[in-house]
């Protein structure tokens, strides 16, 4: 045991002062060490501490910028729900496991990785875009392989002329003799055709819109004018007039006077034989023989028919036979107007004319004597010699 040494007292300037110093740490034993006293203890202390380099906190220093008491239950919350630490693991290896048959050892990594790119050789090889394919790339080639999905034309196949290989006009087809073949367009009487600047389009337009009918015969359109009842006749060549729907009579009412009458008659543009029309004397006739002037073709005799031949004509039977607003055919033969009443010839009569008629009612003398109740003039001188030879 160490000599006894006074080490507190009020002369070493003790901080407490109520010290009374009844024991020497050179008395008390350690515990159940009566071979060793508290003084060895704190001996050893004090030559540990004052081996302790300088470096080292002061044993009353404090610690800034560390977790508060707060910070440290927070994470003791935190650790509440981790494994305890003696926790084991029955599913995982057992600490005396080894991976030599599953890793590779150190060795063997190095080894490996020696043979592999530096970073900075890595990074340049993949930023090579010439042997590696870049998003844009990689675009275009999903394009061009899209596309290869399409249905195509044949090798053989010609480019589109973005031409028409027939144009139809109407029923009549105009076809091309060539692949590049050119369809000449041109324009016609009063028309006009002009490209458009936009070289797809062609403008056809009318020089003059004003159609000129021709006139030749033909080509006439029917004549204005024209009633109910009345239909077309021929004029002329070619030209036609309105005419009543009489089965051919043109009906006429004269004009002019009752011996020089005058008569507009439509189709009548000359005077042949055969042509005729019904007459309506605007006035009665004034002489036996008078005048017709039709349509100004000159002023010829009315004059009628004789029962002798279809020739013989006569003066009318009087001045006065053409009695006004009294309808009588009238036809050209050539030389005159010949109306169609018939003034017959006793030369040519036919049958018996009756004694009411003026007649004999016979056809021999002595039938019609009898039938007059007269005497042959035999007859008459036989009586009268018979009268005198009475006498």
């Amino acid at each position: 045991m160490s000599q006894f040494y006074p080490l507190c007292s009020k002369e070493n300037n003790m901080t407490n002062p109520n010290f009374i110093p009844n024991y020497s740490t050179n008395e008390i034993w350690r515990n159940d060490d009566m071979d060793r006293c508290l003084t060895d203890d704190l001996d050893a202390i004090d030559a540990f501490h004052a081996s302790l380099p300088s470096t080292y906190a002061a044993k009353n220093h404090t610690h800034t910028g560390y977790a508060t008491t707060a910070d440290i239950t927070a994470v003791q919350d935190a650790l509440s729900s981790k494994a305890n630490v003696n926790h084991t693991h029955s599913e995982y290896a057992i600490t005396s496991h080894n991976h030599d048959t599953s890793y590779y050892k150190k060795a063997d990594v190095d080894s490996k990785i020696s043979a592999k790119a530096n970073s900075s050789d890595l990074t340049s090889h993949t930023g090579n875009g010439d042997i590696h394919v870049t998003a844009t790339k990689k675009g275009n080639w999903d394009a061009a392989y899209s596309h290869s999905q399409i249905a195509h034309a044949p090798s053989n196949a010609e480019a589109n002329q973005n031409a028409f290989s027939k144009v139809k006009v109407g029923n009549y087809t105009v076809s091309s003799n060539a692949k590049t073949d050119t369809l000449t367009m041109i324009a016609g009487n009063n028309v006009t055709i002009t490209p458009n600047a936009d070289g797809k389009s062609v403008a056809i337009a009318s020089k003059d819109t004003v159609y000129t009918h021709p006139v030749s015969a033909g080509n006439k359109h029917i004549p204005a004018g024209g009633a109910s009842g009345q239909i077309l006749r021929w004029s002329s060549d070619g030209a036609a007039i309105w005419g009543n729907e009489d089965g051919g009579d043109k009906i006429v009412t004269t004009t002019g006077t009752g011996e020089a009458y005058i008569a507009s008659v439509d189709g009548i543009v000359s005077l042949k034989a055969g042509v005729s029309f019904i007459m309506i004397p605007h006035v009665g006739s004034a002489k036996v023989m008078p005048t017709l002037n039709v349509n100004g073709l000159g002023a010829k005799n009315i004059r009628m028919k004789v029962s002798t031949n279809t020739t013989a004509t006569t003066t009318l039977s009087s001045s006065n036979m053409l009695v006004a607003n009294k309808p009588v055919r009238v036809m050209y033969d050539g030389v005159q107007w010949v109306i169609d009443i018939v003034r017959p010839s006793v030369s040519n009569l036919y049958g018996t004319v009756g004694v009411s008629q003026g007649g004999t009612g016979a056809t021999d003398a002595a039938t019609a004597r009898t039938n007059l109740d007269v005497y042959s003039k035999a007859e008459v001188a036989a009586l009268i010699r018979k009268m005198i030879a009475e006498s």
